[in-house]
């Protein structure tokens, strides 16, 4: 979908919409409806046509431009065997600048161009086990100084039966400092938990101790003052608030900056327990966390717990910093411009407003009305549209890094200060109010 040009161009010239039939067609031999239908789709025709012819030419022009830049024959451009050849010398060569010509082959704004142009490796990907462990995969950017974790969404049996385990599982708190209302062991989502620190019988070692111990090779590869990103989707994006709390609670990936996450579609993980020692390790400046997701995305909201209570209230607590994305206007409603996303911190709640809170985002009431949307709304593809359509003059996710918005958190809400001096530096400070 992220491809410029969809059409097939190498049956382009064969695309002729005939004309002449309709028009030496008797018009009187036509009911007046079916004439002005065949007319219609005439003009239609013509359009299409024009549309591809442009197309077409768009896409030699392109061509002909990495061609002048990538190599010296004279032909006009790469044929289909020559791009899959020069592709192949490239990765055999290992030279990355040698594949950022296809960056011109995508449009601006979409995935596969942000792909392109990137200069990050994959150096790791694991999924040896698909069907009974969590997939996960790591990537370097020598560039930018960062390694990034990935872990892949819900796909598998195991994968749903570790989502559906949502009984409290207790576990140590891995912080060893004092801090308010600590207490000795925390408490999450059971099934995230086991995911991550089921002991294999054979090593006894653990799944977070496997992630941890390659993102620690890959940071001392890249060398410098290397930072860790982690990043997932729906079960990756829970599991990436799990691993990157207990990372945070280690030097060896908080020596350079603070762990940072940007997840998705992210439901339910933390116990009040774990929920506290999380914002601990947000104030120490060792944890940064941005949460995105989508209005009438149930997954959020999930798991659909409406009557179980703990001490501070809800049995569930999100963290971080929450990037709500709302609906997108279409048709006559676009008229209106598009609303732009909702940010708030989610911070210490009292023991009513945490239960009324778990009573208004009640899974069965956040999910859409039409359930054959729900996995719709739940994509990243839906995440990207709306992304998309960020005012990039006003929002504070243009201006402001993850570090500058944990800096600016103010109750919750988050402003820009407007720059009364051009000359000044642009240091933003939330409004008061």
């Amino acid at each position: 979908d992220d491809h410029q040009f969809g059409t097939s161009f190498a049956d382009l010239s064969s695309a002729d919409f005939e004309d002449e039939a309709l028009e030496s067609e008797d018009e009187e031999l036509f009911a007046p409806g079916a004439l002005r239908r065949a007319q219609s789709f005439r003009r239609k025709a013509n359009r299409q046509e024009a549309k591809n012819k442009q197309m077409l030419t768009q896409f030699k022009e392109i061509q002909s431009a990495v061609f002048r830049e990538n190599s010296h024959k004279s032909e006009s451009f790469y044929g289909k065997d020559e791009l899959k050849t020069v592709m192949e010398k490239a990765v055999k060569s290992k030279d990355k600048d040698r594949l950022h010509f296809m960056k011109d082959f995508f449009q601006e704004g979409t995935v596969s161009r942000v792909m392109a142009e990137s200069r990050a490796e994959l150096v790791w990907l694991q999924d040896w086990h698909s069907s009974k462990e969590c997939i996960y995969a790591i990537s370097i950017d020598r560039e930018n100084k960062t390694v990034l974790l990935a872990f892949r969404g819900a796909i598998t049996r195991a994968d749903w039966a570790h989502i559906w385990d949502w009984n409290a599982a207790r576990a140590i708190n891995p912080i060893k400092e004092h801090y308010p209302n600590r207490l000795p062991t925390i408490k999450m989502h059971n099934g995230f938990h086991r995911y991550l620190f089921r002991q294999r019988k054979d090593t006894g070692t653990t799944k977070y101790d496997e992630i941890a111990a390659r993102l620690e090779y890959y940071m001392d590869l890249v060398g410098g003052d290397c930072k860790l990103l982690v990043t997932g989707h729906s079960l990756g994006a829970a599991l990436s608030v799990v691993f990157s709390f207990y990372a945070s609670t280690e030097e060896r990936f908080t020596r350079n900056a603070p762990v940072e996450v940007v997840n998705f579609g992210c439901p339910l993980v933390a116990g009040y327990q774990l929920a506290d020692a999380f914002r601990y390790q947000e104030d120490a400046g060792k944890l940064r966390m941005a949460r995105i997701r989508c209005k009438r995305d149930g997954v959020p909201h999930g798991p659909p717990i409406l009557f179980r209570m703990s001490k501070r209230g809800a049995a569930f607590h999100h963290v971080g910093i929450d990037i709500h994305m709302p609906m997108i206007r279409k048709h006559i409603f676009k008229m209106f411009g598009q609303p732009q996303p909702q940010i708030n911190y989610m911070e210490k709640e009292s023991f009513i407003s945490s239960y009324i809170r778990q009573i208004k985002d009640y899974y069965f009431w956040n999910i859409p009305v039409r359930p054959w949307m729900i996995g719709q709304l739940h994509s990243l593809n839906e995440h990207q549209q709306r992304m998309l359509l960020i005012d990039h003059k006003q929002s504070p996710l243009v201006k402001f890094t993850l570090g500058e918005l944990y800096t600016n958190r103010m109750s919750g809400t988050f402003k820009i200060q407007k720059q009364h001096d051009a000359e000044q530096p642009s240091v933003p400070v939330p409004f008061d109010g």
